[in-house]
């Protein structure tokens, strides 16, 4: 990476970090970190948006609608995008579509407990949040950076990887696409650790399970209860 790209990169953390911070010391509630997550989000697609139209990079992007190659893996997630994730569940799923996806969340969980990074993928497991019959995202307006951040340059090679590590068949992507979620998702967790909360990265999967069962979950995290402990994402 040059140094133009680096320093890009330690920009967009510390001005993700700083706006976070001040952000929840004036709302420092759920809600708060809901707005947190939404700016963040928002920055993303702005951020996207300017590279794509900007740089006009010579190769499309291979995804379209209906595409859901990348989405059997664990999700890494920061307490504002889970944030984001139950408001938007709250808002635009009904009553019958909560369970749903609460019935999904826990057989995916229960499927994938204790698997490796590795494993998880090659699994091709659905993540829970995918619908199993229209085959798109339920939350797409709200999904996290992580899943924003996946892309890929040919369809070929989305369909030959097998999600192993040294993999023979790598998907190409732009590096600044990549840059520009990770630093973002970078600059989340570095606010929050400046207002002596615990930036845990948190698997999709089992950490809205947590909060979708226990209502007040976010609000006991914030107050110090390690109780998303269980809902880390595996190390390898």
């Amino acid at each position: 990476m040059n140094a133009d790209k680096t320093s890009f990169e330690d920009d967009l953390k510390l001005a993700q970090k700083d706006s976070v911070a001040e952000a929840y010391l004036k709302n420092p509630t759920p809600d708060g970190l809901a707005d947190i997550g939404i700016d963040a989000l928002a920055t993303a697609e702005t951020l996207l948006n300017r590279f794509y139209q900007d740089e006009k990079p010579d190769q499309a992007l291979a995804c379209v609608a209906g595409c859901t190659f990348c989405c059997h893996q664990y999700v890494g997630v920061s307490m504002p995008e889970l944030a984001i994730l139950a408001k938007y569940i709250e808002t635009n799923f009904d009553t019958a579509g909560q369970q749903r996806l609460l019935d999904r969340l826990s057989d995916v969980v229960k499927e994938t407990v204790s698997m490796s990074q590795y494993v998880r993928a090659a699994s091709r497991l659905d993540c829970p949040l995918l619908d199993p019959d229209l085959r798109h995202c339920t939350a797409y307006a709200a999904r996290p950076l992580t899943c924003r951040g996946m892309h890929s340059l040919d369809r070929d090679a989305c369909e030959k990887d097998d999600a192993t590590p040294g993999k023979k068949n790598p998907i190409p992507q732009y590096e600044d696409h990549k840059s520009i979620t990770r630093s973002i998702a970078i600059g989340l967790h570095l606010g929050i650790a400046e207002n002596k909360l615990e930036p845990q990265e948190l698997e999709l999967g089992s950490a809205l399970l947590q909060i979708l069962t226990n209502p007040d979950a976010i609000e006991r995290w914030i107050k110090g209860e390690k109780i998303f402990e269980d809902a880390a994402v595996p190390e390898n």
